[in-house]
């Protein structure tokens, strides 16, 4: 049962990750346009306020993530929570510097072995925006967040709990194109996470010792939003193909109800969502958005403000 445990937990890693890494700081980030641009999962583009070198902004972001697993022998089912302060500078006409502070929690029903696990931990995650044309640019992200995990099985009669450290690396390349009302942003980027896990030893009846563990995923996803202009509120929708090119994998014992879980490394990622443009300096947006992969499932929701000062 303990390598159950650490096998579940990197799907955490990536729910965790995929919060840092696809936030709402890159709203309005786009300096060649002076509008806000999608640059990343949360918006779209609507009129803002023109910007220019030295312009400073603030921003905060909230999530909810309902995550599950159906397949008997990995099965859980709970709730993440992430949020994020930051703030950035637009340093010239083309690039944009910033940086945020997140936290996270994520609590989960390990039904597999009749347990729990509970991962909480902050993170420090500075980030840039660069145009490259009228049409296209970069936004890059790196992430670095401590962690601290309880976790009990065979209904509570055994408990442990160990720390980690994670890092990523996410980079996107973004388009904007508009026809009328009518705003096309597709995107296509890449995302590395590496998660070290220290050793633990649990206590109660039963209890056994467990080494430390590197986890890493690596993934690539193509795909965008379309949004439509509406006064100052643009509503969208949005689909992503994911595909993990590392994945930690796991074996499941002969006889375990439900046997091995799917080596699929690919999912579907799909966004209805709203922005809105409220007044000369404030911006904000709202997000539904959900994952399906074979035996996994999420569903999520995100809303972001920001202030230009």
């Amino acid at each position: 049962m303990h390598r159950h445990v650490r096998c579940v937990a990197w799907t955490l890693l990536l729910i965790g990750a995929v919060a840092v890494g696809r936030p709402s700081w890159a709203q309005g980030l786009d300096p060649s346009s002076h509008r806000q641009v999608a640059a990343g999962t949360t918006t779209t583009a609507s009129p803002a306020a023109a910007t220019g070198p030295g312009t400073t902004a603030a921003w905060a972001s909230a999530g909810w993530t309902y995550l599950r697993d159906t397949l008997p022998s990995t099965a859980y089912h709970g709730n993440s929570y992430n949020g994020a302060v930051g703030a950035d500078v637009q340093a010239t006409d083309r690039l944009i510097l910033g940086a945020a502070l997140s936290g996270e929690d994520t609590e989960l029903v390990t039904t597999f072995n009749s347990g729990h696990l509970n991962t909480t931990g902050y993170g420090f995650n500075p980030y840039a925006v660069y145009t490259l044309t009228n049409n296209f640019y970069v936004d890059g992200l790196l992430g670095f967040s401590w962690l601290h995990n309880d976790l009990d099985r065979s209904s509570g009669s055994v408990v442990a709990n160990y720390d980690s450290f994670r890092w990523l690396a996410n980079v996107d390349l973004n388009g904007r194109f508009t026809d009328g009302p009518w705003q096309y942003l597709p995107v296509i980027g890449y995302l590395y996470v590496h998660q070290n896990d220290d050793s633990y030893a649990e206590t109660g009846t039963g209890a056994g010792s467990v080494p430390s563990q590197t986890a890493i995923v690596s993934q690539g996803r193509f795909g965008g939003k379309i949004g439509y202009t509406i006064g100052e509120w643009v509503p969208y929708v949005g689909a992503r193909w994911e595909h993990n090119f590392i994945q930690p994998g796991i074996t499941i014992a002969p006889g375990v109800p439900g046997g091995s879980p799917s080596t699929s490394r690919d999912d579907a990622y799909i966004q209805v969502g709203v922005n809105a443009t409220l007044g000369s300096a404030w911006s904000g947006g709202l997000e539904f958005n959900t994952m399906q992969k074979s035996d996994q499932q999420t569903y999520g929701l995100l809303g972001n403000i920001r202030y230009t000062f």
